[in-house]
């Protein structure tokens, strides 16, 4: 299970190594989450690298608050928009999760879509509902915000 960490984190790496066009722009932020099989309200930190007019990458990490141990997931996502203006954007995403509990560690398919609405110049508010395919299936609602550096 450890080379499969590695790999992820790998995996993240290279997607923010890969060539984007000069005018790239990247946001960090977090945010809340709320999990169904966690039955638990969480922190998310999240990254944020667009890709393209229509593609973006989305590494985040979230630590939930549960009663019984830790559980904690690490996800890829890639974001397609559907819709992409300068102050509202609507996307549906897919990507790689992995759930790291007290006891094991599940990987899945994340399957959603979420909306970003820019609030100021750089900060964006977004809201994302997904759902993770995997042994430890659940629904997840986030809501936060997102700084985007640069321009």
């Amino acid at each position: 299970m450890t080379n499969l960490l590695r790999m992820v984190a790998l995996g993240f790496v290279i997607t923010f190594l890969l060539p984007t066009s000069t005018n790239a722009q990247l946001g960090l932020g977090g945010g809340l989450v709320y999990g169904s099989e966690a039955d638990a309200i969480g922190v998310s930190a999240k990254g944020k690298l667009i890709l393209s007019e229509v593609l973006a990458a989305v590494p985040n990490f979230t630590y939930f608050f549960v009663d019984n141990g830790d559980v904690n997931t690490i996800n890829g996502d890639l974001h397609y928009f559907i819709n992409n203006s300068n102050n509202f954007d609507l996307y549906a995403l897919v990507g790689l999760n992995v759930a790291m509990g007290t006891i094991n560690t599940e990987i899945g398919l994340n399957l959603g879509g979420g909306l970003e609405i820019m609030v100021k110049d750089n900060v964006a508010a977004y809201g994302e509902v997904k759902y993770v395919l995997s042994d430890f299936d659940q629904l997840v609602i986030a809501f936060g915000v997102l700084y985007y550096l640069g321009e």
